[in-house]
């Protein structure tokens, strides 16, 4: 893959997690607006590990973009 194909993706998948980043945020947020509630511990959580694997493709990019260089 050319070095500019890696820019690409690393900036798509960089979008995604930020926008997925946010609304995990925003979970988070509904979560201490309802302190006490299981259900929105529950998808603060859920979302919380759903970012860390947005990100997985960003860190593998760059992980073979420094490979190649």
């Amino acid at each position: 893959m050319g070095l500019n194909t890696y820019k690409v993706a690393n900036g798509f998948f960089t979008i995604i997690g930020l926008l997925v980043g946010l609304y995990t945020l925003s979970k988070w947020a509904s979560f201490l607006l309802v302190w006490g509630d299981s259900w929105a511990f529950a998808q603060a959580l859920t979302w919380t590990v759903v970012t860390v694997f947005a990100f997985v493709p960003v860190m593998a990019i760059e992980y073979f973009q420094n490979r190649t260089e």
